[in-house]
């Protein structure tokens, strides 16, 4: 997926799911910060020495740990839970 895609929607087709950014740095992005930086960039579009901004895909997180958005701190859950969490 290609940063304008993900920029028209952030979820996933089919399945509803939501998709979350992540940089080359490692780091993920909620959809309102993607869309709201004017720093977010593709390699040959930005700087691309600026793997903070760089965009290089989305993926759903499936299961695991519940994550946070690496600019405005919004809780990203994940879509089916921490598996290594006990149930009660």
């Amino acid at each position: 997926m290609n940063l304008a895609t993900y920029k028209r929607t952030p979820y996933a087709w089919p399945g509803g799911y939501q998709l979350n950014a992540w940089m080359a740095d490692g780091g993920v992005l909620c959809h309102a910060c993607t869309t709201s930086e004017e720093q977010v960039h593709e390699g040959a579009t930005g700087d691309p020495s600026d793997h903070q901004w760089q965009f290089v895909g989305a993926e759903i997180n499936y299961e695991g740990p519940d994550t946070n958005c690496d600019n405005c701190g919004k809780e990203l859950p994940s879509e089916y839970g921490d598996p290594t969490e006990a149930s009660n």
